[in-house]
């Protein structure tokens, strides 16, 4: 029996046991990596945009707007694009998905590009790559 100013009550024996030890009988196994960096990915991603004729401009300049979706919510980013790269950082074990391409002034489409449609998340290799085909 626990004796507080107020009241008594009574705990079963292993919670009391954790309690006043400050151990439980089993690790907690979802519990947050303990390593600040094990809380995000770092994605490279790479975008080849095509023209009406077929020519393929891999090196293109502009913007991609992405929704990264984890266990907390959505939220936007807009990535810079340059010479047909870009690099950013979402949490780990989040989805991304592409919203919006801009390639050298121009709107881009692309198959992953779901405008009033669901979601499509963007497959991601090993290491943090993805690819981005885009028409204009």
């Amino acid at each position: 029996m626990i004796e507080t100013a107020t009241r008594s009550f009574r705990l079963p024996a292993l919670l009391l046991a954790t309690a006043l030890l400050g151990c439980a009988s089993e690790p907690d196994r979802t519990s947050p990596p303990t390593n600040p960096e094990d809380f995000f990915q770092d994605l490279t991603g790479t975008v080849v945009v095509t023209d009406e004729a077929g020519r393929e401009y891999p090196l293109a300049t502009g913007t991609a707007t992405f929704h990264v979706r984890d266990r907390w919510g959505v939220s936007a980013r807009e990535v810079p694009v340059e010479a047909g790269r870009m690099v950013l950082r979402i949490p780990a074990e989040s989805q991304l998905e592409l919203h919006g391409l801009i390639l050298d002034g121009r709107p881009a489409s692309s198959p992953l590009l779901q405008p009033g449609g669901s979601p499509r998340p963007i497959p991601i290799a090993k290491g943090g790559t993805f690819q981005i085909e885009a028409r204009w």
